[in-house]
């Protein structure tokens, strides 16, 4: 999912399951696909991050705020 924009192998699996959690979270309200091209999107701003332990946490909050305010009915 992620492949190409960010090289550390353990961060890229930590932002694909960043994508499951808010596929499970959202997914029923939002597309799949939508969710993902926002995650990818997110992650490629933090691409060369000096940094990179912290990259999954920011794109989880990144996101989810994204996500909260295009559904319907999310929690703020």
């Amino acid at each position: 999912m992620t492949e190409g924009v960010i090289e550390d192998a353990i961060v890229m699996r930590q932002i694909d399951s960043v994508t499951r959690d808010l596929v499970g979270e959202f997914g029923g309200r939002i597309s799949p696909e939508a969710i993902e091209r926002l995650v990818q999107r997110s992650a490629r701003s933090y691409a060369g991050s000096r940094i990179p332990t912290y990259v999954p946490i920011l794109i989880r909050r990144e996101v989810r705020e994204r996500l909260r305010q295009r559904a319907p009915g999310s929690v703020p």
